[in-house]
């Protein structure tokens, strides 16, 4: 890719930076800080919100009725806790709050994967050094199927 995707101060990362930048903080008003202009809004926790407490429901009516069938749809709420966390872990610890911990209900802890997610696909992302990506998309490693797994 040459230098198209340069860190330098007019290179595509840190031009596409500020431009996101400029455009959160024209829509969170004049004088937003940074902070403020990428904080998760009312409707983002809101929709978090309701995503947990469905999870919580879901979670209690199975525990109470024994329902095999309650019991997948909380597998399925359960997906969406980690989505809440994931979601949260992207920001930083003291605008975070409690909501990246969502994520552990579903056994994958975001300290942890705070570490690993930052390492793999932030540093290769949807590349095939991406272990994340190339793991739930294994026919991109070997798109050929010249391994044979397909």
């Amino acid at each position: 890719y040459g230098d198209r995707f340069s860190y330098e101060d007019n290179g595509f990362w840190r031009t596409l930076r500020r431009r996101i930048l400029e455009r959160l903080k024209a829509e969170a008003g004049p004088g937003s800080s940074t902070s403020q202009a990428t904080a998760a809004t009312a409707s983002m926790k809101a929709a978090c919100t309701a995503v947990l407490a469905q999870f919580g429901a879901l979670h209690v009516a199975t525990r109470s009725t024994g329902s095999w069938l309650l019991a997948a749809l909380t597998g399925i709420g359960l997906a969406g806790c980690w989505g809440v966390g994931h979601n949260f872990m992207h920001q930083a610890k003291s605008k975070a709050g409690l909501w990246p911990y969502a994520m552990d209900l579903s056994g994958n802890f975001a300290e942890n994967f705070r570490i690993t997610h930052a390492i793999s696909h932030h540093l290769d992302t949807n590349l095939e050094t991406d272990w994340e990506y190339s793991d739930f998309f294994p026919e991109y490693r070997d798109p050929d199927n010249s391994k044979g797994k397909f």
